[in-house]
């Protein structure tokens, strides 16, 4: 019986990262893909516990962290504490859960239109602040990029300053959508992952990886404990640790991968004491409220 893996991996790379996992005839798996532009979302596939799985890799971050879903079976997954890849990736809150392991990381920064403001932030703490009302933006309260750069907030600086952070920000949909009004000028200011970023120096745009580091948006691996070893080592050595592929989605998608020494920058991520306690119900309604200010 072929094993089950899910794959929600860098949306803007979906359809190449499907293409290369198809060229390395791996039989043992039978691959279904998640995500922008497909049929069914992940969050979704979770949410019904009969459907099958045996390995899941994704970038959806409420998979692993809403209460509800894979944090609630953490019983029925592997530990991959001695699955870690050599060297770690630089942020040691990466690896707090022994049952989630980092694949690749999405970076987020600070772009700026230097043409259109005279502000120069080196912070996300600075984003909160009242001289930034208007000038920033970011996407989206839907998906992982939003939600992880609201929660780092709230993590090191409190629900008050998340809040002050949406009340300054226009908040688009989804990042593309932001770091486009950064290069039109319409808002001179946007946290957007690295893809966008690598643009910089196009339309007086420059980036900034603020103090706190990169927002981080990992990529978790968590395998079910009823996948035999022999099926989900297949997957670390042709897919999990697969230098080749770390090396396209650096060059493609500008990700931190523990084997590119050169993709290594600071990074945060909440410690795990914040995600567990964080109420869930809480942080979904605190996002409803900026539900229809989105473009």
């Amino acid at each position: 019986m072929n094993r089950k893996l899910l794959w929600n991996n860098i949306c803007l790379l979906s359809r190449f990262e499907e293409e290369y996992i198809n060229t390395l005839g791996i039989q043992e798996l039978d691959v279904d893909y998640f995500g922008m532009g497909r049929e069914t979302g992940l969050v979704d596939y979770f949410k019904n516990e009969a459907n099958p799985w045996d390995i899941v890799v994704s970038t959806n971050t409420d998979v692993f962290q809403d209460k509800s879903l894979l944090h609630i079976r953490k019983e029925t997954l592997l530990s991959l504490v001695d699955e870690d890849f050599l060297p770690k990736l630089n942020h040691p809150n990466l690896y707090s859960e022994p049952k989630f392991l980092p694949f690749i990381v999405i970076p987020l920064v600070i772009v700026i239109n230097t043409g259109k403001t005279h502000l120069r932030p080196k912070s996300l703490e600075e984003l909160c602040s009242k001289e930034y009302c208007g000038q920033v933006t970011f996407g989206g309260i839907h998906n992982s990029a939003g939600r992880s750069l609201i929660k780092i907030i709230w993590s090191l600086y409190g629900k008050s300053s998340a809040k002050a952070l949406l009340d300054n920000s226009v908040v688009g949909s989804m990042p593309a959508a932001s770091f486009k009004k950064v290069m039109d000028g319409e808002v001179p200011i946007a946290v957007v992952p690295t893809i966008f970023a690598a643009r910089s120096g196009l339309n007086d745009v420059i980036t900034v990886n603020p103090i706190e580091g990169a927002v981080a948006i990992p990529s978790f691996i968590a395998i079910n404990k009823e996948c035999p070893k022999e099926e989900y080592a297949i997957f670390f050595e042709k897919i999990a640790k697969n230098k080749e592929f770390h090396k396209i989605l650096w060059e493609r998608g500008k990700i931190i991968s523990p084997y590119i020494e050169e993709s290594h920058i600071q990074l945060c991520y909440p410690e795990k004491s914040f995600l567990d306690s964080l109420d869930d119900c809480e942080f979904y309604e605190f996002l409803k409220k900026r539900d229809s200010t989105t473009f």
